[in-house]
């Protein structure tokens, strides 16, 4: 992909087709190579491919809503033993699974997979491929009535039923017993590795199609905000 040009985009059901084919030709003629496409809208699909753009099918990873509306049992739960399917984080659409769900894994790798069936489809690009922000930028904290200079247990993720069994296998501890989990660094990387081991996965599913994700800016930063390592 080095020295391409991508962009991100969203479906426009209200469009008539010549004008998605006119969205998409004009992009291919300013320079860009590919879209990652956010959406199933079948006449958009064909515009892009038709107008000589890479079509790389953009999914939500470990924020599924409609995951956990069919298995609520799947949800991360914070450390203050709240349920993602039922109380999310700072705004509605936060409904996370648990990479440490071998069911919820498994679903995901499915998605994956059947995009990536799609002889049209380039690659697969990962969104929210993460745990929920366990602080927000400063500048967010008025917006939620929050004081982020310390990590609060209602945003502090996963201490699923899931997730605490996989550590105490692993570590002999239980996580929710931690004194300072913000600085325990076996819990940290233990959930760290799970993403990692989940894209891992998902690898797998898509076979040679390109994967690509969408990540939180920084290395340092996706490792202490979101329990992602690059």
């Amino acid at each position: 992909m080095k020295g391409t040009r991508y962009v991100w985009s969203g479906s426009h059901p209200e469009e008539s087709d010549a004008v998605l084919q006119a969205r998409y030709d004009g992009l291919r003629e300013a320079g860009i190579h590919g879209v990652m496409f956010g959406g199933s809208d079948e006449r958009e699909f064909q515009a892009i491919v038709d107008a000589g753009l890479e079509l790389h099918a953009w999914m939500w990873t470990t924020n599924r809503r409609d995951l956990l509306e069919a298995h609520p049992e799947w949800a991360q739960v914070s450390r203050s033993g709240k349920s993602c399917a039922v109380d999310p984080p700072y705004v509605d659409y936060y409904r996370w699974v648990s990479p440490f769900c071998d069911e919820a894994r498994a679903a995901i790798c499915d998605s994956a997979a059947d995009l990536a069936r799609d002889p049209r489809v380039s690659g697969v690009h990962l969104d929210y491929v993460r745990f929920p922000d366990v602080i927000l930028p400063e500048g967010l904290w008025a917006t939620y009535g929050l004081d982020q200079r310390e990590e609060l247990a209602d945003f502090d993720f996963d201490y699923s039923e899931w997730a605490v069994r996989a550590f105490v296998e692993a570590d002999g501890r239980d996580p929710r017993g931690l004194s300072d989990p913000s600085s325990d660094g076996p819990w940290l990387r233990f959930r760290a590795r799970a993403i990692t081991r989940l894209v891992t996965e998902i690898r797998a599913a898509v076979g040679s199609k390109l994967l690509t994700a969408a990540v939180f800016p920084t290395p340092r930063l996706a490792r202490r905000i979101c329990r992602q390592e690059w």
